[in-house]
């Protein structure tokens, strides 16, 4: 392995562990209190972001068209494809729930905000988002699989997110792969560390945002 793919694995493994170790609501997962009404708060945040990917890869692959960056903009080009009909598994989760589905919420938008200015300011760092997003649900995904019965849920249930887990583990690679060729230096490999522990955060209080209580 590559001092990037070491550095970049090491440094993503370790923020979604402190992320899930922290975080409100994976603990309400763990303790068997997820609520119904948590649940569908996040789904339909989920059913939004998903939404969004799409419109942020293409942004990403414009900005590294305009300068140039062939490489760059086939990869978000081949991505673009990898993400169709996603938003559909959230979907589908709300059906069964007899939901619709909300508004995003606001920290849904401020992650957003964050993943989009990337794409459209720094396309190469927008590649550590990517890195960051899919490696944290294949972590946490993984660690919550054997807490969902005591929340009285399946992996199907929650399709949008376990639907990712093993598609994601190639995509890391993948993107890893591509960071090798803009994040070889160690201080710009520091940098881009820096950038995933602030999306750690704004991810972290995506999730906490959703612990709320059943609606008597």
């Amino acid at each position: 392995m590559s001092a990037v793919s070491i550095d970049l694995t090491q440094a993503v493994n370790r923020i979604s562990q402190r992320v899930i170790d922290n975080s409100a609501f994976i603990q309400a997962i763990r303790s068997g209190l997820l609520s119904k009404e948590s649940l569908k708060s996040y789904l339909s945040d989920i059913k939004w972001i998903l939404g969004e990917s799409i419109p942020h890869i293409k942004s990403a692959r414009e900005a590294a068209n305009r300068r140039g960056d062939l490489r760059l903009a086939n990869f978000m080009e081949e991505k673009i494809a990898e993400e169709i009909g996603h938003d559909l598994w959230a979907e589908n989760d709300l059906k069964r729930l007899n939901s619709t589905g909300k508004e995003p919420s606001p920290a849904a938008v401020r992650l957003m905000k964050f993943a989009r200015n990337a794409a459209l300011e720094r396309p190469e760092f927008f590649v550590g988002y990517m890195i960051w997003s899919e490696a944290f649900t294949v972590v946490a995904g993984e660690q919550m699989s054997p807490y969902l019965p005591g929340n009285s849920l399946k992996t199907d249930d929650i399709s949008a997110v376990y639907n990712h887990v093993e598609t994601d583990k190639r995509h890391v690679q993948e993107d890893i792969g591509i960071a090798e060729f803009y994040f070889s230096e160690k201080e710009k490999r520091e940098e881009l560390i820096s950038f995933i522990e602030d999306a750690s955060k704004l991810t972290q209080a995506f999730l906490d945002s959703h612990v709320v209580t059943d609606r008597k």
